[in-house]
């Protein structure tokens, strides 16, 4: 490949270089000469470079596949070092777990020496310490005889040194003298020291409370908002909030920082005389003349509890260090002594028993005043009762508010009910409407428990009979005029057949003529009166029939058994002889006497001593 060309080829255009004579002079055999050989030189440059490129690409691929496999032979021995370590660390592990346990084993062998050892030192000291103890107790026996006898040898000079202090009518002892006096400006109810002992608090009858300082009796804070004196006032245990008690019926929370008020507290329906906080807490006792201790939170201004007992009012209250003992002093001449039990208080039903109290309370007051206009009304000689010709229906009594609320009660029961009825009709109406694949269950409608097993009827029924019969118009005037229309609406289907047709009477003719107007009023309850009209009047005219049929049947058992009986009279022997053996009754001896003064001409006739009318 190298010997391509002919040498002449080669050699002729390098030796007509330098001549530099022009083309066009030269002959065209030497041109042509020329033009070959430059052709061949450049197709055998081509060659060597295509020869070198071809040789450079296979040394690249050798030098490639050297490369990988020593880069796989360095992987492989990567892989076999790892898996070495990885050998010697698990031996590694093994040997150590091993040393730790031979380690604990030695350490538990030496604690159970140890124990071992504390326990026969503790038994030997314990056996010394009995041996002193048993002689201490002999050397105190001993020192206690003797400072007994030399107390006894040296009482008569004691004595004689609180003589010469003045100890018998001189007033020995610790003395008290006056440090410090401010002017307060009014009357001081009430003081208490705070729990740090820095300040002191102090109730007014100008109904302020005022916050001094102990060590100058400097006015730290006066606090206002009070409008009738101060009773009582303290601190709790922190020093945070301070409460003051006063005869406007009221506790007022203070914040002993910057004298700002917490919260006014309605607390009793009496002037408050006493107050007591529970340590490290902010549960506060307050005590009135109401006769009731009361448990307050001072963080969520609720009232937890109300303790009831006494029967007089409350003066004094006093809390144990723990806070588990309330000591309560009352003037009805009793202490009482409160202890916290673990039994749970919940405020819904404090509140509740709060309110059934308070109006308990208003009630029996109601009624003491009407008893005592009645009473002065009788003794003037005075008709108590309104010009309007029949009274009230009687007086609001606790029995008839709580009638009320049963009737109330009943017929919300009754319209949960109805809603329910509904809802169920609905579900059995969608059920029917579902495709024939549809797997869901049919509705059932589960009984309600709080009927009673009874029907809607009978249940309210129940809920009337209830109350009593005296307090049922009391509790009917109670009811709002909405649950009135309810009711009316109720009754209508129970006129026919249902067995209380004097109840139900009662009840409907009341209600028409206590809220007689706006039933007028109102188009829709116009058109109710006439069917409860209807069959009323056709269920009172079925029950006149049915008692003036049993009447006359009575009458006539009653003749056939006089006819048939021999003497004369049905069950005459037995009412003749209870008559005769009966003493005269105060209403026959009335009769008596007065047709004798009628026949006498109203004279009344002397009595005679010995006669048969004496």
């Amino acid at each position: 490949p190298e010997a391509v060309a002919p040498p002449e080829a080669v050699a002729a255009p390098a030796a007509a270089v330098p001549v530099a004579v022009p083309a066009a002079v030269l002959p065209a055999e030497a041109a042509a000469a020329s033009a070959a050989g430059s052709e061949g030189s450049g197709r055998a440059h081509r060659g060597k470079e295509k020869a070198a490129a071809r040789a450079a690409e296979r040394e690249r691929a050798a030098a490639a596949e050297k490369s990988e496999a020593e880069r796989a032979a360095a992987e492989k021995e990567a892989a076999k070092a790892a898996r070495d370590k990885a050998a010697a660390d698990q031996a590694g592990e093994r040997a150590a777990a091993e040393r730790a346990k031979a380690q604990l084993a030695a350490q538990r062998a030496a604690e159970a020496e140890k124990a071992a050892t504390a326990e026969r030192a503790a038994a030997a000291a314990g056996k010394a310490a009995a041996a002193e103890a048993a002689g201490a107790a002999g050397a105190a026996e001993k020192a206690a005889a003797a400072a007994a006898a030399a107390d006894e040898d040296d009482r008569p000079r004691k004595k004689r040194r609180w003589k010469e202090r003045g100890g018998e009518g001189g007033g020995g002892g610790a003395s008290l003298a006056p440090e410090l006096s401010a002017d307060l400006g009014d009357d001081a109810m009430c003081a208490r020291f705070s729990p740090d002992g820095g300040k002191m608090l102090v109730g007014l009858l100008d109904a302020s409370v005022r916050v001094i300082h102990r060590d100058s009796l400097k006015v730290h804070l006066t606090l206002y908002g009070h409008k009738l004196p101060v009773l009582c006032v303290g601190a709790s245990s922190d020093g945070t909030i301070c409460a003051s008690g006063s005869a406007d019926k009221s506790v007022k929370l203070w914040g002993l920082d910057f004298g700002d008020m917490h919260r006014s507290l309605r607390a009793h329906t009496e002037p408050v005389t006493a107050l007591a906080w529970v340590p490290r807490t902010h549960y506060l006792f307050t005590a009135g003349k109401d006769r009731l201790i009361k448990l307050w939170d001072a963080d969520t201004y609720q009232l937890i509890h109300a303790l009831r007992g006494h029967h007089g009012e409350v003066w004094s209250l006093a809390v144990s260090r723990d806070g588990g003992l309330l000591a309560s002093a009352s003037r009805d001449r009793s202490l009482r002594l409160w202890s916290r039990s673990d039994e749970q208080v919940f405020l819904e039903e404090e509140r509740e028993a709060e309110v059934e109290a308070a109006l308990d309370a208003s009630l029996e007051k109601t009624q003491q005043a009407a008893e005592a206009e009645e009473e002065e009304a009788a003794t003037l000689g005075v008709d108590g009762r309104s010009e309007g010709g029949a009274g009230a229906a009687g007086r609001r009594t606790a029995e008839s508010v709580r009638g009320a609320e049963r009737v109330l009660e009943a017929l919300s029961v009754l319209d949960g009910e109805e809603e329910r009825a509904a809802e169920y009709e609905a579900a059995l109406a969608r059920h029917a409407a579902a495709p024939p694949d549809d797997d869901r269950p049919r509705p059932t409608l589960v009984p309600n428990l709080l009927l009673l097993g009874l029907t809607p009827g009978a249940y309210l029924l129940r809920a009337l009979g209830s109350v009593r019969p005296a307090e049922l118009e009391q509790a009917l005037l109670l009811l709002p005029f909405d649950a009135v229309r309810r009711l009316l609406v109720r009754l209508l289907p129970l006129l026919a057949e249902a067995p209380p047709v004097e109840l139900m009477a009662r009840t409907i003719l009341y209600l028409l003529r206590v809220h007689h107007k706006p039933l007028v009023a109102s188009r829709a309850l116009l058109d109710l009166l006439g069917p409860i009209h209807a069959a009323l009047s056709a269920r009172v005219s079925a029950e006149r029939a049915r008692l003036g049929y049993n009447v006359a049947a009575l009458g006539f058992l009653r003749s056939a058994i006089e006819r048939g009986s021999e003497g004369g009279g049905l069950f005459g022997e037995a009412l003749s002889a209870r008559a005769a053996a009966a003493p005269p009754t105060v209403s026959e001896l009335r009769r008596k006497t007065a047709a004798r003064e009628k026949k006498t001409g109203g004279k009344r006739r002397p009595k005679q001593k010995g006669s048969a009318a004496e």
